[in-house]
């Protein structure tokens, strides 16, 4: 079973909360998922401004509803008077539906896209979007790693939509990454066109197996006597190095019900790039 088809607006009406779905096609025809928190469950007097929530590589919108309203960003947000609108990039687990393209049958096309696609494409078109629908000039947003480098390239690529940001947050963000503490990428980027040869070889264009990884891990950090390898992997795969007290150990399980979301390949060798140049380019 694939958690993630349960793991949206269900869970956020579950907590009383008003949940849309709403589906939006981009020009090169690329179906994308927005989930929306209209409103919270206090009473606020001011017109709701539009807030969009977007996640980091390998992540998805559940990300920022995942855990109970005290603690999740999107139901707080929403108790304090926004207009909550949660974002998913192509080809994770919400967004990986095509006009024409198939994920299953014609990976190598429907793949073919890194963040700068993201960011020049999926981006303004959800902000359009947003705007259209809750007739509104600007919005807030809040960019988490990932989200916050297609922000980047959107700003600099389409300074036009800067003026339709009213603030934007940036949470752990993704922009010159050669700096970057996670061990793997350090160490893959490298190899960066070995790495590029062995993907071609074996046509892996997107994460393999993702149910497979999900159940693995949602399953072994249920158990205290695994949460020290759980953490390992969380830290040196995507989050970096921490200080252990500020991550809560009991929250693995619910961690690996939604993550890894699908990315492209592609998206991880821009960043081993990134790395490897210490620049940000196309």
């Amino acid at each position: 079973m694939n958690i993630l088809l349960y793991f949206s607006k269900k869970i956020i009406e579950g907590f009383g909360y008003p949940a849309q779905t709403h589906r939006i096609v981009t020009v090169d025809g690329y179906i994308l998922k927005l989930h929306r928190i209209p409103k919270g469950l206090k009473r606020v007097r001011r017109r709701r401004s539009p807030v969009l929530l977007m996640h980091g590589l390998t992540f998805s919108s559940a990300d920022f509803i995942n855990l109970d309203p005290n603690r999740s960003l999107g139901y707080i947000l929403a108790d304090m008077g926004y207009d909550v609108w949660m974002g998913n990039a192509r080809g994770n687990s919400y967004s990986n539906r095509h006009v024409f393209l198939d994920p299953n049958t014609d990976p190598k096309k429907f793949y073919d896209f890194s963040w700068h696609e993201i960011g020049t494409i999926d981006l303004p078109t959800k902000i359009d979007y947003i705007l259209n629908v809750t007739k509104q000039e600007r919005l807030y947003y809040i960019g988490h790693s990932q989200g916050c480098t297609i922000f980047y390239v959107m700003a600099s690529t389409k300074p036009e939509y800067n003026d339709k940001i009213r603030l934007a947050s940036m949470m752990g963000p993704a922009g010159y990454v050669s700096g970057s503490p996670q061990p793997i990428g350090q160490f893959l980027a490298q190899f960066i066109g070995e790495m590029q040869r062995f993907v071609d070889f074996f046509h892996i264009y997107h994460i393999p197996q993702l149910d497979l990884i999900r159940s693995f891990f949602l399953n072994l950090c249920r158990h205290d006597e695994y949460i020290a390898l759980c953490m390992k992997f969380y830290y040196t795969t995507g989050a970096g190095f921490s200080d252990d007290k500020q991550l809560n150990k009991t929250l693995f399980p619910l961690i690996f019900r939604t993550t890894p979301s699908d990315a492209s390949m592609k998206q991880f060798v821009h960043y081993f790039q990134e790395i490897k140049s210490g620049k940000i380019r196309k």
